[in-house]
């Protein structure tokens, strides 16, 4: 005697056994349970979500975010000259080194070419800036790219200028 009952059909495909359909039909079970569970689960976390923000109230929220991420945390901080100074020095002291000495410049003969940069050279490099580079002038990607053509004679000249100077811009 069987312990369980599977009906077959004729247009069941040759390789359906009573055993593959048994267990197929209980694999859609335990995946129907599967999605039940999941469900509920979801319905219980928007629950949860929803009484504790009504629980806290907006305001109370923004004070937890704001304690966690310390972001609203500032100080007023008013020094007096001589502090200043002293802060100053000490910085100024921490910062430099007195054993610095300064590197000789190299002196370079007459017939040393100087490269120079074409106005194309800068046009092209003004062309292939990232979009998310700004840099600390604070030039957006966008005036750059599309005033590239009245740009790249300036920064030309200006490039040019600071390779026959030796000195940065």
């Amino acid at each position: 005697m069987p312990l369980r009952t599977v009906s077959m059909s004729p247009r069941d495909p040759g390789w359906m056994t009573p055993l593959v359909k048994c267990m197929l039909r209980a694999k859609s079970r335990s995946e129907d349970r599967r999605k039940a569970l999941n469900k509920r689960i979801s319905e219980v976390i928007v629950e949860n979500r929803r009484n504790f923000l009504a629980s806290k109230g907006s305001c109370e929220w923004w004070k937890r975010v704001d304690s966690i991420s310390q972001r609203c945390r500032s100080m007023v901080l008013s020094l007096d000259h001589a502090s200043l100074e002293e802060l100053n020095d000490y910085f100024g002291e921490l910062c430099s080194e007195n054993t610095y000495m300064a590197p000789a410049p190299i002196e370079l003969g007459e017939d040393h070419v100087i490269p120079e940069i074409t106005k194309r050279q800068a046009w092209n490099s003004l062309q292939q800036v990232s979009k998310r580079a700004t840099g600390p002038d604070r030039i957006p990607y966008t005036v750059r790219k599309d005033h590239a053509e009245l740009l790249a004679p300036v920064i030309a000249m200006v490039w040019n200028l600071s390779l026959k100077t030796h000195t940065w811009p």
